[in-house]
């Protein structure tokens, strides 16, 4: 029978404790990553709420626009938007400050997110075109 001796100094392959520590560093680097990429969805969905926003905006100033001079008038009123099965709501105020033959046009789009109140507001200048 042949016996065979292990030298403890020749040994190869990872002991537990080794793989534990490894094991725990990686998920040290994996929550880091979870982490970031959970920034950069609350990005993505923070810029799109205020592409609504400016959207909202827009179409309120191109509506004073298609109207009559004289029933661009000031107003409130509320849109609500579905994103990712969330509904928020943005409130929209359109003032409107009577100049000589023009009127300015101020809207204002207001909405929260988580907690956090933003705001978009856009102006413009409408002339009269009766008298043209």
């Amino acid at each position: 029978m042949v016996r065979v001796y292990l030298n403890k100094n020749n040994m190869k392959g990872f002991t537990l404790v080794e793989a534990i520590v490894s094991m725990l560093i990686l998920s040290i680097l994996l929550i880091g990553l979870l982490a970031s990429f959970l920034k950069a969805i609350d990005i993505n969905v923070y810029n799109y709420l205020r592409d609504e926003a400016v959207k909202i905006a827009q179409f309120e100033l191109e509506e004073c626009r298609n109207k009559p001079f004289s029933n661009i008038v000031n107003s409130n009123s509320t849109v609500n938007v579905q994103f990712r099965n969330s509904n928020y709501v943005y409130n929209v105020v359109k003032t409107v400050n009577d100049l000589v033959g023009m009127k300015e046009v101020k809207v204002q789009v207001d909405w929260s997110y988580k907690g956090r109140n933003c705001s978009y507001s856009v102006s413009t200048v409408i002339r009269d075109q009766s008298n043209y």
